[in-house]
C-alpha cells in the first residue's frame, strides 16, 4: 500500500500519503464487511454444523444437494451461488449427499444432480 501511495503522491507530502493509507485501510475493510454480510453460503461437511445450522437460523434455510460426480450439479451450482448473493436475509447451505449423508437422510433428499 505505501508503494501505491507513492505512486500517486509522490515521495514527499506526509499527509497526502497518510491521507492515501487511510483510504487503502478504508477500502479493505468495506470489502471485509461486505464479505462478512454475504456470508449467508456455507459448505456443510458434516451433521453436526448442519444441526447447529438448523438451530441458529431465524428465518428461512434453502439447501443445495449435490454429489461431486454429476456434471449436471456443476452446471446448477453457479446459479445457486447467484441465488444466495441476491437474497443475503436466507441462509444457504450446499452439502455434497456423499460427504454428508445422514444430511440428505434429515433433508429426505431422494435424489441429487
Amino acid at each position: 500500500s505505501s508503494s501505491l501511495c507513492r505512486s500517486h503522491f509522490g515521495s514527499s507530502g506526509k499527509v497526502a500519503r497518510l491521507h492515501c493509507c487511510v483510504l487503502v485501510i478504508a477500502a479493505m475493510a468495506f470489502r471485509l464487511s461486505r464479505r462478512l454480510l454475504q456470508n449467508n453460503l456455507h459448505v456443510l461437511k458434516d451433521a453436526a454444523t448442519y444441526e447447529q445450522l438448523k438451530m441458529t437460523t431465524p428465518k428461512m434455510l434453502v439447501g443445495w444437494f449435490s454429489a461431486h460426480f454429476s456434471g449436471a450439479s456443476k452446471m446448477y451450482e453457479s446459479q445457486f451461488d447467484a441465488m444466495a448473493k441476491s437474497y443475503p436475509q436466507y441462509t444457504f447451505f450446499k452439502c455434497d449427499v456423499d460427504s454428508a449423508p445422514t444430511v440428505a437422510y434429515d433433508a429426505e433428499v431422494d435424489d441429487a444432480p
